[in-house]
Parts: C-alpha cells; structure tokens; sequence
C-alpha cells in the first residue's frame, strides 16, 4: 500500500519521506515545493534512494490555478484540489481538468 507523508519540515518530516514515503505532499508556492523538493532529494542521496520513486504533491486551489504549469515545472507530479461546501463550485475542478486534458495532448 502506497504511503503517503504531508510536511515540509526539513529535518524530520523531509528525511522520514525520504525514508518511507512513495507520496509526498505540502502546500506552498512553485518555488516553495522546488526548494523543499530539493532537500527531498539530498535525503534520498543521502540513503542511496532514487528520488524520482516519490510522488511530488502539492494543493491547488482556485487562486493558485493559474500557476499549474509551475507546479509542474518545479518537480510537482500530482495536483490535489479541495472541493469544500456549501455551494460546491466545481469550477476550478472543471478548469483543473481540462489543464490536465490539454496536457495529454
């Protein structure tokens, strides 16, 4: 069963996903994910562990929307957006994929 650690503590939570985790996620900015990213990968040299196992995740919302190709081009492999009530706006969701869809292409 894949294992998924949330955090960006660079000592402890950093080392721990290097050692045990196949996902990790945090929220921040691009640049905040390629940063910490980057701490990722020097825990995983230090155990002699490919960092590209780890699954990079990040949230997006409706204001970070627009600054998916970021994520991605920052080291983010899997976008995760919260849908929260009480009208449930799934547009953000809809925009989501169809950034998604036209990326396949």
């Amino acid at each position: 069963m894949p294992l998924l650690i949330g955090g960006s503590g660079p000592k402890v939570t950093l080392r721990l996903t290097a050692e045990h985790a196949n996902i990790w996620h945090a929220f921040g900015t691009p640049e905040d994910m390629a940063a910490k990213g980057a701490i990722l990968d020097e825990h995983c040299a230090a155990i002699g562990r490919d960092p590209k196992e780890i699954e990079r995740s990040s949230g997006i919302n409706r204001e970070t929307l627009e600054k998916a190709d970021e994520y991605v081009a920052n080291g983010v492999t899997f976008l995760a957006m919260g849908i929260s009530g009480p009208d449930y706006d799934l547009g953000p969701l809809k925009e989501l994929v169809q950034w998604r869809d036209a990326k396949r292409d």
